[in-house]
């Protein structure tokens, strides 16, 4: 029975990132993308923003492991950042 709902969890997740939609789940966390870069020394096209390579982000809610430190971060071949609610990279 687990299985099934795991499954049909990861299929929705799944189902939603591919239409480009983030989910929140309260007391689990955040499913979404990394930003688009925003040029703001000027005004940046849309046409060119909208088709950035967006890269999918699980960050932990803080009910999730309440007793566990963690910071979430992003992981993108050999290089790991902090991965700030704000949107910024941290140290």
């Amino acid at each position: 029975m687990s299985k099934l709902i795991w499954d049909s969890f990861g299929s929705y997740i799944a189902k939603s990132l591919k239409n480009g939609k983030g989910i929140w789940i309260p007391k689990f966390g955040q499913f979404t993308f990394t930003a688009v870069n925003v040029d703001l020394a000027g005004s940046t096209n849309p046409h060119q923003r909208d088709r950035q390579e967006r890269f999918p982000v699980f960050v932990v809610g803080p009910d999730f492991t309440p007793s566990i430190p963690m910071k979430a971060g992003i992981t993108t071949g050999m290089t790991s950042d902090i991965y700030n609610n704000d949107q910024e990279k941290g140290p």
